[in-house]
């Protein structure tokens, strides 16, 4: 969605399209051979030549940059359609069986319904000839002291570790937190690979859809939104939820509805947006370029240092106490996500009290240090082991980087070698450094992508709905 009051080209298609293809040209003359410059020289990069070639490449630029604008929209499509099957694979085949825990306390301790029980129906008070028998009320008043006091005294611990929030130590909650992170992650890497109109629908379909827990919807914006939609789109007797499967309609609709106004801000995120996604699809193509040519001049030297690897690495790591904390933390972690799993079958009020959330602390450092004072050898023997599981990856990988280049360097008929190659001129020995800054870089534009989207996306809503509602203010109420 943008303006296109500048004609032909503007700003979407410079920052967009020009400025990508540019990056994505000048990085693909640094694989040329050093023979198409008179005598191996490269004096013809003068200041006026420079010049030239910046003009000319701006033209060529947008040329190569409206390819890579649609490779990268592309790569969304296949993503979307990806996504979508396993999305329908999942809802077929997902169950909702309890968690294990749960399960094996329904086994072990034959637990069914409500774990509290019904209510007691018998009463503490007798009577007799219909009236209540209170006779022995001192009495049961004084036998329930002790419990009283039991009570007061679970409570107090009770909201000790609630005041304290050392709920965060238990094994269990610290795997939760990491699994909690790594879905955030995940789902980052979905917003940047999913389209702006998916994203829009799926961002949409929480709101609108019938099924869904109506109690859940917090996006003010969202319902305001859908008010806007339905109200302006009254004479046609839309209504949302109702039209469901067909959400991605609205998407041309608002984006031709803001095409009326000024270049909004909603435009300016899609330019930086499309901008963010065409970089880090250059730079990802000439990162795996640039790499698979270090690793074809480097083959023999990259798989000798593989083949040495575990060993190097348990080396290194019986010498690297921060490695064994690290090694030692993981090992007691899993052990004690397993025997905490064990703890909370039989006695589900273990993290009630600050007593075990303090044992727990305890056994953490217990477990961790004793590990890393009698167990150095045993670690660095299992860090050696986990990287031996993946040095055939390695392998493998390096393996197929080089045959990648030898197909690159046999259709253009020179060999990949440090004199015929204007990389290896320009950069020598920085090429290892220079493949790390555009991984870094993809990596920051992958991010910096999916962040834009969001942007776009909720102020598309945002201007559309003030849009509307500015439109009926205007309106004469006599009309």
């Amino acid at each position: 969605m943008r303006a296109r009051d500048g004609g032909f080209f503007d700003s979407y298609d410079f920052f967009g399209k020009a400025i990508p293809g540019v990056v994505w040209l000048f990085g693909i003359v640094l694989l040329l051979p050093m023979s198409i410059f008179p005598d191996g020289e490269t004096t013809v990069f003068t200041i006026r030549n420079v010049a030239l070639i910046l003009i000319t490449g701006v033209a060529v630029g947008l040329v190569f940059g409206e390819g890579i604008h649609n490779v990268a929209v592309n790569i969304e499509r296949s993503f979307g359609w990806l996504r979508g099957w396993l999305m329908r694979l999942r809802d077929a085949t997902s169950s909702h069986r309890p968690y294990p825990i749960l399960f094996a306390q329904d086994v072990l301790l034959g637990k069914t319904g409500d774990p509290e029980g019904p209510p007691d129906q018998t009463g503490d008070e007798s009577t007799v000839d219909g009236v209540a028998d209170t006779s022995d009320e001192t009495d049961k008043t004084e036998t329930n002291f002790k419990p009283r006091m039991h009570d007061w005294w679970e409570n107090t611990k009770s909201n000790w570790s609630n005041d304290l929030n050392v709920d965060w130590v238990f094994p269990i909650e610290i795997g939760h937190a990491m699994k909690d992170w790594a879905k955030r992650r995940l789902k980052e890497v979905d917003t940047g690979l999913i389209s702006h109109r998916d994203l829009f629908v799926r961002n949409l379909e929480d709101q609108v859809l019938p099924y869904r827990n109506t109690e859940s919807r917090k996006e003010t914006k969202y319902e305001l939104f859908v008010n806007a939609v339905e109200s302006e789109l009254d004479d046609l007797d839309v209504t949302l939820e109702r039209e469901g499967s067909r959400l991605e309609e609205l998407y041309p609709l608002i984006t031709t509805r803001l095409d009326e106004a000024q270049p909004t801000r909603a435009g300016s995120f899609q330019s930086r947006y499309s901008f963010c996604r065409s970089m880090w699809v250059v730079l990802a193509g000439l990162t795996i370029a640039y790499l698979s040519v270090f690793v074809h001049q480097n083959k023999l030297a990259l798989l000798d240092a593989v083949s040495t690897l575990p060993t190097d690495v348990a080396n290194f790591t019986a010498e690297s106490v921060i490695l064994q904390l690290v090694l030692a933390f993981s090992l007691t972690l899993f052990i004690g996500v397993l025997i905490e799993s064990l703890v909370l079958v039989f006695a589900q009020n273990w993290r009630e009290n600050a007593l075990s959330s303090l044992m727990t602390v305890g056994l953490y450092v217990v477990a961790a240090g004793g590990l890393v004072l009698f167990g150095g050898d045993i670690l660095a023997q299992i860090a050696g082991l986990l990287v031996h599981l993946f040095v055939p990856v390695l392998g493998y990988s390096i393996e197929l980087a080089a045959q990648l280049t030898d197909i690159y360097a046999t259709l253009f008929n020179y060999k990949i070698d440090e004199p015929d190659i204007l990389l290896f001129s320009v950069f020598g020995g920085l090429i290892g450094p220079l493949i790390i800054v555009l991984t870094v870089s993809t990596i920051a534009f992958f991010d910096a992508s999916g962040d834009y989207k969001e942007y776009y996306v909720e102020y598309l809503v945002t201007e559309y709905t003030e849009k509307v509602h500015s439109s009926d203010g205007d309106k004469d109420p006599d009309d």
